[in-house]
């Protein structure tokens, strides 16, 4: 499977978490608009799908000609008591041009910053096993022993009308892994074939985390020392065509949708 490939499954499963999989609806429908009069031979006589694959389909609420644009931007940040800090992150969006046809584009990206004084020290307290361990769906979850530290994990459902931008890129481009070392942290961010992980871990004094995947969206921080500032943000986006803003009861309709979440 190439680059692009990849990517689109990873999005899919973001997209299972706000909209129940519509983008599976979109390929379904795409095809189901070829089957016009001769072409309904196409699927004279073939077996009947199963209650148990039934079961498993998406998307069965949510109009699939009205979704143009998924959107993931996921940023980690890790500001430590001296100055210095790191954060790692990407973007990834995914847009239906007029002709229906996808196009994907993915970017991370890192920045560091020096600080003014003497490395932070180490903590002296211990943290065992993980704080979200074992949750399915959305789990947050916060382990700390030192003192004065700032915090955050945010997750944010945008629905909107249209793309973020307009038109989609025209290029469609993979998933961008990412390794760097600096501002006192070591960040990574990883793409595998269904799930995307955004981490820094700072040597002796703990790490945050952020996965989303088909097990759902989880944001983690374990950090042992203290006065530090650490923010896990993460952001899903889901546009409609649909020019004129949404009623209460198309809203309460998209909400419903994203039960699953």
């Amino acid at each position: 499977m190439d680059a692009s490939g990849k990517g689109i499954r990873v999005l899919r499963s973001a997209v299972r978490l706000v909209v129940a999989g519509a983008f599976c609806a979109t390929a379904v429908a795409a095809h189901a608009e070829t089957l016009r009069g001769r072409d309904v031979s196409l699927i004279a006589g073939q077996a009947p799908l199963s209650a148990h694959t039934l079961a498993s389909l998406r998307g069965r609420y949510v109009a699939p000609e009205g979704v143009v644009y998924f959107g993931l931007q996921i940023v980690s940040r890790w500001t430590q008591a001296d100055g210095s800090g790191l954060a790692v992150g990407t973007n990834v969006s995914l847009g239906v041009d007029g002709n229906g046809h996808p196009h994907l584009s993915v970017g991370s990206f890192s920045t560091e910053t020096n600080g003014t004084g003497g490395a932070s020290s180490a903590g002296a307290g211990t943290i065992t096993g993980n704080p979200i361990a074992g949750v399915a769906g959305i789990g947050q979850g916060i382990q700390t022993t030192g003192d004065g530290n700032v915090i955050k994990n945010a997750a944010v459902i945008n629905v909107m009308a249209g793309g973020a931008n307009g038109s989609p890129s025209a290029e469609s481009s993979g998933p961008q892994n990412l390794s760097v070392t600096g501002g006192g942290g070591q960040g990574r961010i990883v793409f595998n074939q269904n799930s995307v992980i955004v981490a820094i871990n700072v040597p002796g004094q703990g790490v945050i985390q952020q996965t989303l995947g088909a097990q759902g969206l989880g944001q983690s921080a374990q950090v042992l020392s203290s006065a530090n500032n650490i923010l896990n943000q993460m952001s899903l986006s889901v546009g409609f065509a649909h020019t004129s803003g949404f009623s209460a009861a198309q809203l309460g309709a998209i909400l419903g949708a994203m039960k699953g979440l």
